[in-house]
């Protein structure tokens, strides 16, 4: 075995320890960063940050969320004084958001002012944090990041009304922090610019939702101003006690007729995760079956939402509408 052969068998034992580390590899002189380069332009690796460096087959075979993590586990090793925040915090906390949050997402290092050693680049930003926060900054698996009432407060000035809306839930229904914790933290003057948007999304987070997709559905029908629903309502079958079934979104209308939206789609036939063992026709015969518990339990219509529809607006509330869902409520959301 020659050198250049001894030198590429310890490149990939290290990718490994790197792939078990959950980190990138990172080269110790140009002579690996040479190597691995040529790796890269065979395919063989990615470079998903400047100097970083990961099995092709790796890389892509993980989520953007647990990409998003690596580069930060990756980072806080170069840079132990670091902490990081924004979106980047919000992956590590384990927030439910949109993936697409997390294309070309940078990464948000927590800064009192600009003099951070780091220099900003389209994939590494700076996210101001007051000197007192510096103070609540935790470590999670591996790495430092701002504390969760910081993270959820941050990610709420950043994005919109619907896409926010899935950190909030995310963050309640797992414990982390209180509605009431929230809106208490929120309503102190000064904090930073665009405070009103993370005090209205802590008005209307409930965590109630199951997941992500759930409550972006939620946030949207409060942005387009439907009727508030209420949400994960049981349904007890009349004539049996031990049948029930939970529904995403109810709303009782003023005749006291029922009607009920469900946010699933044709994932729920195809995905491993949501079907198990079960055939395609045992999906469909499943969900025969709660349509007509519902029906015994006088539910006079059932909305079915895919994400393409409450994504493009237009179809999820013609869906409701349809259903006589009662409309036209002005909640200044999208501002």
């Amino acid at each position: 075995m020659n050198e250049s052969q001894q030198h590429g068998i310890e490149l990939d034992n290290r990718l490994t320890h790197c792939e078990r580390d959950r980190t990138c590899l990172i080269p110790t002189d140009r002579r690996n960063y040479m190597m691995l380069q040529r790796r890269v332009s065979r395919g063989q690796l990615v470079k998903p940050y400047p100097g970083m460096f990961a099995r092709t087959a790796y890389w892509t075979g993980t989520d953007t969320d647990e990409q998003h993590r690596i580069i930060a586990r990756t980072l806080q090793r170069l840079h132990p004084e670091w902490t990081f925040a924004g979106i980047t915090a919000a992956c590590v906390w384990r927030l439910d958001h949109g993936r697409y949050l997390d294309r070309n997402a940078a990464i948000f290092v927590a800064a009192i002012n600009h003099d951070v050693g780091m220099n900003q680049t389209k994939q590494l930003r700076r996210q101001y944090l007051p000197r007192w926060e510096f103070g609540r900054t935790v470590v999670r698996d591996g790495v430092r990041v701002t504390g969760i009432v910081r993270t959820l407060f941050d990610c709420g000035r950043q994005y919109a009304f619907r896409d926010a809306m899935p950190f909030f839930d995310s963050a309640i229904r797992a414990g982390y922090v209180t509605r009431e914790e929230l809106v208490a933290a929120y309503d102190v003057p000064r904090l930073g610019r665009n405070q009103h948007k993370p005090r209205l999304l802590a008005r209307y987070a409930n965590g109630l939702s199951e997941n992500g997709g759930e409550s972006f559905c939620y946030a949207t029908m409060m942005e387009e101003g439907a009727a508030t629903p209420q949400q994960q309502v049981e349904f007890t079958h009349p004539d049996d006690p031990r049948r029930t079934l939970r529904v995403d979104f109810c709303w009782t209308l003023d005749d006291g007729s029922i009607v009920v939206a469900e946010f699933d789609g044709a994932r729920k036939y195809v995905d491993p995760k949501m079907v198990g063992s079960r055939t395609v026709g045992d999906v469909v015969a499943a969900e025969r079956d709660r349509q007509e518990l519902l029906q015994r339990c006088r539910v006079a219509r059932t909305v079915r939402m895919t994400f393409d529809d409450v994504w493009r607006r237009t179809p999820m509330m013609s869906k409701l509408s349809a259903a006589g869902i009662p409309m036209g409520y002005s909640r200044n959301l999208t501002s």
